[in-house]
């Protein structure tokens, strides 16, 4: 953060007679622009709050602060912007580490990401909100494509039963219990000792 380009601030005693320096009023200015109450700046940097609420109604003061939130803004959005393009790169590289590798009963992932979220593809500057989107959820249909479970995503995840002999939709084979009812046909042939085929 930069003091202001139109000079010194105009020292103005607030009330009490003595002027403040310019380093206090610019520190008040800057905790202002982060967002941060009269009282609170008042606390912090030993200023009356009576001073602070002056300096913040003077419009000169009060362009500073304009100034010095802008400056914030554009620090945090190029920081946002360089931990979006790290997370890409590092997604990346782990998908290129693990795609010779095959997880027992899972599938493989694919070398190739996909569209808006390979690394590089962030576009440079500033982005709009529909390619921010865009990306995000590139970044959660990569994330379920290392994890193991597939290109997940409503009609496409696993279809298939593991119990059905065919791999197709459908009802688990289920083999029938074995008839214990006292009257039957094998209860009669096992407490008689003959077979059901004789013998």
């Amino acid at each position: 953060m930069t003091p202001p380009e139109n000079g010194e601030f105009r020292r103005s005693g607030g009330g009490h007679g003595n002027p403040w320096p310019q380093e206090k009023r610019l520190e008040a200015a800057a905790l202002l622009a982060r967002g941060l109450s009269a009282a609170e700046a008042s606390r912090q940097t030993g200023i009356p709050e009576r001073t602070v609420r002056e300096w913040r109604a003077d419009p000169e003061f009060a362009s500073v602060v304009t100034q010095l939130r802008g400056e914030l803004l554009e620090e945090a959005t190029a920081a946002l912007v360089a931990l979006g393009r790290l997370a890409v790169d590092t997604l990346g590289h782990g998908m290129r580490r693990c795609a010779g590798r095959r997880r027992p009963g899972r599938r493989k992932a694919p070398g190739r990401a996909p569209r808006g979220a390979r690394p590089g593809a962030f576009l440079q500057g500033q982005p709009s909100v529909v390619q921010v989107t865009a990306w995000c959820r590139g970044m959660v249909r990569v994330s379920s494509v290392v994890s193991g479970g597939g290109w997940s995503g409503g009609r496409c995840g696993r279809r298939y039963h593991r119990g059905s002999p065919s791999g197709r939709p459908g009802r688990r084979s289920r083999s029938r219990a074995p008839s214990r009812a006292p009257g039957s046909w094998r209860t009669r042939c096992r407490s008689s000792g003959r077979s059901r085929y004789g013998g």
